[in-house]
């Protein structure tokens, strides 16, 4: 196992100081990632401001949950 978690290590560390794969990964995050949790913390916002996290917790993970599960 340990020869396994060396070989991965490295791959992430040759794929981290690759300025390819950082510009790859950079345009991902800003296309189709920075959108999407844009949106996911409007729709936060607006579940907590309908059911307050703090008194009612169960209610305010419904009420984000069932929002989230639309933005797919």
């Amino acid at each position: 196992m340990p020869i396994l978690r060396h070989l991965l290590l490295r791959a992430a560390v040759r794929a981290a100081t690759d300025p390819a794969v950082r510009r790859h990964a950079r345009r991902i995050y800003e296309s189709e990632l920075k959108p999407r949790l844009g949106a996911a913390l409007a729709e936060a916002r607006e579940a907590a401001r309908d059911n307050d996290p703090r008194t009612d917790p169960a209610g305010f993970a419904k009420a984000l949950f069932g929002r989230l599960r639309g933005l797919r």
